[in-house]
Order: structure tokens, then sequence, then C-alpha cells
């Protein structure tokens, strides 16, 4: 999360997500899957890698996760 992220010069409007990807377990381990812009690829990282990168930003104040459930 980057609250008022000014990107109105780029996309006419501030936002607040700066990035999404998918937390999967895999190995008895939970990884973050995402669009990596840096290695222009999809990759797998350990979530705690990424989530101790993140921190290194001083522009991203938090994380949002959520579930997504089966239908009924």
């Amino acid at each position: 999360m980057r609250p008022n992220w000014d990107l109105v010069e780029k996309i006419g409007t501030h936002i607040h997500v700066s990035h999404i990807g998918f937390a999967i377990y895999k190995n008895n381990a939970l990884y973050f899957r995402h669009a990596s812009s840096e290695h222009q690829k999809t990759e797998e990282v350990l979530m705690e890698n990424y989530l101790k990168n993140t921190l290194k930003n001083p522009l991203i104040k938090g994380i949002n996760i959520q579930i997504a459930l089966a239908s009924r």
C-alpha cells in the first residue's frame, strides 16, 4: 500500500496499490508469485524474502491480504 501515490501525470489519478500477486504454498513454504518489472517475467520468491525487501522502500506503508473463498 502506498497512500496517495501521485501518478496523476502518468495515469491521471492517485493510487494506493502498487503491486499485486498470489500467495502460494509449495514444498511447505509460502511463496509470492508476481510479475517482476525488475526481472521482466513472472516469478515466485519466498514470501518472507519479498516482504523483507519491501521494507527497504520508505514509500510502502503496508500490505493488504485477501483470500478467495469457494462459492457455495
